[in-house]
């Protein structure tokens, strides 16, 4: 415990004293954090406290992934590489550049790369499974239209905006395709140990109404759209177009053509909400300023006591 202690302080004394951007991902186990700051990539030891300068040129959109030895992240040029935890020469993963903020990189649980990106250009969006160790790529999606992701799979940070993504658990990434040839139909795949995976085809089949409701959302804001952990229900953040700006939040079941529910609607702030990992609930603070749960199975909606805020479900 007083280990666990004085790591914590010391990655605290750390962030300050650069001024960064934060901490941008962990290794599988912990024992590894990497930070990037102004000045570069940093991996600091949890066991020991030592503190390794891997790279002065880092692209922060994309954070840092950690697979063994391995540290993935993205530079300046829009290079995919890799560096070893130790520190060393970085090794480009592929020749195609990623774009500078439209793309995301995930930690499989096979230790592979998933590469989520819009081409530069043409604006196509793709999907790749990388090998880090060799570069080669297993599984490419070309045609992508639209991009949904599992909200366990992404942690926002919370001194500078963006996200990174925590170790992830056999089957805890998932996420939803829509095809740009037929972006009705919803495609769910999922982030097994022996690789990324086409799961099926979901029942629902999107309406102009969800697609207005879709063309909503912030594109930037990788949580606008985020998946119950099963897949199977889609949480949605809406902004309006024009001045003044109001948001929304809306649950869209994804396994039936039952309407879109509104949980938010209508004001000058972003809502608060959280997904439960585990249960098929959402916990979000209404348009009242009121902390509700919704059981989404049920339909059943818990109120909280007063005085309840900022839901989060660790």
């Amino acid at each position: 415990m007083k280990l666990h202690k004085f790591v914590i302080g010391l990655l605290s004394v750390f962030l300050a004293a650069c001024g960064g951007v934060g901490i941008s991902g962990y290794s599988a186990t912990s024992e590894l954090v990497t930070i990037v700051d102004f000045d570069g990539l940093y991996a600091v030891s949890q066991a020991d406290g030592a503190v390794i300068y891997l790279s002065d040129d880092v692209n922060p959109h994309y954070g840092t992934l950690v697979i063994d030895d391995l540290i993935v992240f993205v530079d300046s040029d829009g290079r995919l590489l890799t560096v070893p935890s130790t520190g060393g020469d970085a090794t480009e993963l592929r020749e195609e550049r990623v774009s500078p903020d439209s793309g995301f990189i995930f930690a499989l649980p096979s230790k592979e790369v998933l590469l989520l990106d819009e081409r530069v250009v043409g604006g196509n969006r793709y999907a790749q499974v990388i090998d880090p160790t060799t570069g080669q790529i297993v599984n490419q999606i070309e045609g992508i239209a639209g991009v949904f992701i599992a909200d366990a799979a992404i942690v926002e940070r919370t001194n500078e905006a963006g996200w990174y993504t925590p170790a992830l658990a056999d089957g805890q990434l998932r996420l939803i395709f829509q095809a740009e040839d037929d972006p009705d139909l919803l495609f769910l795949y999922s982030a097994y140990r022996d690789g990324f995976a086409f799961d099926e085809v979901l029942p629902r089949e999107l309406s102009e109404n969800d697609r207005a409701l879709l063309d909503l959302r912030n594109l930037t804001d990788l949580r606008s759209g985020v998946l119950t952990p099963d897949g199977r229900n889609l949480i949605l953040h809406t902004e309006t177009e024009s001045a003044p700006i109001t948001h929304g939040l809306w649950l869209l079941p994804l396994d039936s053509d039952a309407p879109a529910r509104n949980l938010y609607t209508g004001l000058g702030e972003p809502p608060d909400f959280a997904v439960s990992p585990l249960a098929n609930q959402v916990a979000y603070t209404s348009s009242a300023g009121v902390l509700e749960i919704l059981d989404i199975d049920s339909g059943t909606v818990t109120q909280l006591p007063a005085g309840a805020i900022a839901p989060d479900w660790r």
